[in-house]
């Protein structure tokens, strides 16, 4: 009884000791070889291009999103051209909503600095923010950046939230309790 005792109490302390998953800055998804940025740099065709996203909000000033905003209102989605190929190409930029309705357009033009700014008020849902390099010849090259504003993936909701992490230790250890006294039982007939 003492061993089953200390199992649970050590079981307990490892699920309670597990750090959580972190979304406030490049949502779940995040390059770690970007370099100086916190979101993918995303390269095809010759040309490289990063996106971030900032809120308005005072207590999200100066964080990066990539994929995952936690909170709708007024942002600022920048997209940066890496490379001088880039930068002296027309780009033009779209951001979609969940049903493809075009939220925002801005036509094409080079943008030599190598700033792109998109303003917009982002309600909660999915975009699509789409960038396409307008390449002299017939050809286009797009990139699309997926990301979705106050949603969050259910393994957000156990792993930051103490009621959920308590829940599942809850459930853990009454599972391997039951599981060892009936062992326990088993092993005395």
């Amino acid at each position: 009884m003492k061993s089953l005792l200390l199992f649970l109490v050590g079981t307990i302390g490892i699920f309670l000791s597990i750090p959580s998953i972190s979304f406030a800055d490049c949502g779940h998804v995040c390059n770690k070889n970007a370099g100086r940025f916190k979101c993918p740099v995303v390269e095809k065709d010759g040309y490289a291009v990063h996106m971030d996203l900032y809120t308005h909000k005072s207590i999200y000033q100066g964080e990066t999103f990539c994929d995952n905003v936690p909170d709708p209102g007024q942002a600022t989605i920048v997209v940066d051209l890496i490379n001088a190929k880039a930068k002296t190409t027309p780009v033009s930029v779209k951001l979609f909503s969940e049903n493809n309705k075009l939220i925002q357009s801005l036509p094409p033009k080079a943008y030599p600095g190598g700033t792109i700014s998109v303003p917009a008020y982002l309600e909660r849902g999915k975009y699509r923010l789409e960038v396409v390099m307008q390449d002299k010849g017939a050809q286009q090259v797009s990139f699309d950046f997926p990301f979705v504003v106050a949603i969050k993936p259910w393994s957000y909701y156990v792993t930051q939230s103490k009621a959920g992490i308590l829940l599942l230790a809850m459930g853990l250890v009454t599972v391997l309790s039951m599981s060892l006294s009936r062992l326990d039982w088993v092993l005395r007939r």
